[in-house]
């Protein structure tokens, strides 16, 4: 008995396994297509929000994907926070650190970036605070 013969049947499981194959990539193809009609009605996605969230200091900075340039960034640690933040890492920093990102994206004329949630964290808190007060301001989230 050979190696794809059944002794039960005398039938070729290769055959079988290829049909099976055959149909599984024309699924395949057709669901491939379907994504990629999807992605090619997005908007380019040019801008990424990356944060850095210490007990420390709330770092935001806007990287081009293309080169990994950074474009914008705005920080608490920054000197005009010294005296107006009692504290330069909870929500209140988070938020000025926010709308000065969000106004330097507007100088820059930068209207849309992306974000992805870091894998793990939740949505809330300082991060919350830091999306939503640019969402607030136009900044457009694609």
């Amino acid at each position: 008995v050979g190696l794809h013969e059944s002794r039960t049947f005398g039938v070729s499981f290769g055959a079988h396994l290829e049909h099976i194959s055959e149909k599984a990539s024309g699924c395949r193809k057709s669901r491939d297509a379907a994504a990629m009609s999807r992605v090619s009605k997005l908007p380019p996605r040019l801008y990424s929000l990356k944060l850095l969230l210490t007990n420390k200091f709330c770092t935001v900075n806007v990287v081009r994907i293309a080169d990994g340039q950074v474009v914008a960034a705005a920080s608490s640690a920054e000197e005009q926070f010294k005296d107006v933040l009692k504290s330069k890492s909870d929500m209140a920093a988070a938020s000025k650190v926010g709308e000065l990102m969000a106004t330097r994206l507007k100088e820059a004329n930068i209207p849309a970036i992306t974000f992805k949630k870091p894998v793990g964290k939740p949505f809330h808190g300082k991060l919350a605070c830091i999306v939503n007060t640019l969402r607030e301001h136009g900044i457009v989230y694609n």
